[in-house]
């Protein structure tokens, strides 16, 4: 079980790794692509996008959790 569990996790880094890549090189979710998206990789790109804006205004990220 715990091995599963690790999986889980280096799963969910990769994917965040992903979106980071994506929104930090100026790039950005198509429509087409968000549909294809499930749930988890959608809010995932929401919380990056968030992230991001919260840095760009020069404010602390984990402060706003």
């Amino acid at each position: 079980m715990a091995h599963i569990s690790s999986l889980r996790k280096q799963t969910e880094t990769l994917e965040k790794s992903i979106v980071e890549l994506a929104i930090y090189s100026d790039g950005s979710i198509s429509i087409p692509d968000a549909w294809e998206m499930n749930f988890s990789e959608r809010e995932l790109a929401v919380k990056v996008i968030n992230e991001r804006n919260l840095r760009k205004a020069g404010k602390d990220p984990n402060q706003h959790l």
